[in-house]
């Protein structure tokens, strides 16, 4: 018996050669379960069908909800966003360090005093003094939640005591709940903080520090991606600030692996955190990328275990050794305008000579790695509007009515 003849047999087909339609339209309901022949030698082969059932979520994504909820047009009007954190310069200028709706990154070498950085942060918004150098603005008296992934219990608490202390309070303090995370994976982690943020009421600030737990791997996009999408949805979603800590690059000032540059290109603010290269006591915090006014670096030390804002400290005011993508974005521009500065366009083969002619000596990931480096950025300033190309294949121009945000 061949075996189109046994199919035939074990399904209960007619064998009809002559008219195959008639033979597939007279399959039977259900399969013979007493058939054998092939069906007895596949015994994993499943009979009953069933159609998936359609989820109701679907229907989000119909056209008249994308117009309602995601359209947004040129007479739409908006509230400014909400400033959920400030850092006061030493002139007195008020600066948005962070809003609400929005996310932030404190990246940094280790040991570079991000956690501590991280306290001061918490204390100075629970503290809610006005004649600290950073305050919690209209998160003060709203829950914050601290998510630690890195240290253990111990550590944890004094962690605590030195945000109580520094924060001036006495009394408990109802309005902080801490998390200590280190022993669970990095998807326990993230159903733990989902969990806690849908369980808080009026939540104003979320810290998570050791956002690269989180993932499995730093390199992983897809991970990378997600992590980076829970972030907007939850700052969004419960209108409050998240602020993550990840470590750079021991070669370079870059945020770690791929979730390093999903966070920069999306938070609001990145702070670099390094220590002073005259003074290994103290550490300086820099606006590595702001789409607000940048604030003025500021420095600070350990004094009997306390993060101290340090008045008046000489910050050294040439620019670290950042990553070239990292750059703050009027940085970037000043490196556009400087190529540009005898031409007034380029082929994108003379923009990346001009470019990696000029930033090789500078910049280590260049000297490196050639030119791919320089592509990212030149897409980046065209994304951002510091270029401008009017079509595919065209020369590059230098726009100059840019303004940074």
């Amino acid at each position: 018996m061949s075996i189109l003849d046994q199919i035939y047999t074990d399904f209960g087909i007619p064998n009809s050669l002559e008219n195959p339609s008639k033979s597939l339209s007279s399959i039977p309901e259900k399969i013979n379960p007493n058939a054998d022949g092939l069906l007895s030698m596949y015994p994993e082969i499943i009979y009953d069908y069933q159609e998936e059932e359609v989820s109701k979520e679907k229907g989000i994504l119909s056209y008249e909800v994308i117009m309602e909820r995601y359209s947004i047009g040129f007479n739409d009007v908006f509230e400014e966003a909400i400033r959920a954190i400030e850092v006061v310069s030493e002139s007195g200028e008020v600066n948005i360090l962070g809003t609400l709706g929005n996310i932030s990154l404190i990246k940094g070498k280790a040991k570079s005093r991000k956690s501590f950085l991280v306290n001061l942060i918490i204390s100075s918004v629970l503290g809610n003094d006005e004649s600290s150098k950073i305050r919690g603005s209209e998160v003060a008296s709203k829950h914050v939640l601290y998510f630690d992934t890195e240290q253990g219990k111990s550590h944890v608490v004094k962690a605590l005591n030195r945000i109580k202390t520094k924060s001036n309070l006495e009394y408990d303090i109802e309005n902080l709940s801490t998390f200590t995370l280190r022993e669970q994976t990095p998807n326990e982690r993230l159903e733990c903080i989902d969990c806690v943020i849908k369980n808080t009421n009026d939540i104003g600030l979320i810290i998570i520090d050791g956002v690269k737990d989180l993932v499995t791997s730093i390199n992983d996009e897809r991970e990378s991606t997600e992590v980076s999408s829970k972030l907007l949805k939850w700052s969004t979603e419960y209108n409050c600030h998240i602020m993550v800590v990840l470590h750079e690059n021991p070669s370079n000032d870059k945020s770690r692996g791929h979730i390093g540059t999903e966070l920069t290109n999306k938070a609001e603010t990145v702070l670099q955190v390094a220590v002073d290269s005259n003074n290994p006591d103290v550490s300086i915090v820099r606006a590595s990328a702001c789409r607000n006014k940048e604030f003025d670096d500021f420095a600070f030390e350990i004094v009997e275990g306390l993060p101290h804002i340090i008045d008046g400290y000489n910050i050294d005011k040439k620019p670290s050794k950042t990553a070239l993508n990292d750059l703050p974005d009027k940085d970037k521009f000043d490196l556009f305008t400087e190529a540009f500065k005898n031409n007034k366009e380029f082929k994108r083969s003379e923009l990346l000579d001009e470019l990696y002619t000029k930033l090789k000596k500078s910049f280590k990931e260049i000297k490196n790695k050639g030119k791919n480096e320089i592509n990212t950025l030149i897409r980046y300033g065209l994304d951002n509007g510091m270029l401008i190309q009017d079509g595919n294949r065209q020369p590059y121009r230098l726009n100059k009515d840019y303004t940074s945000s």
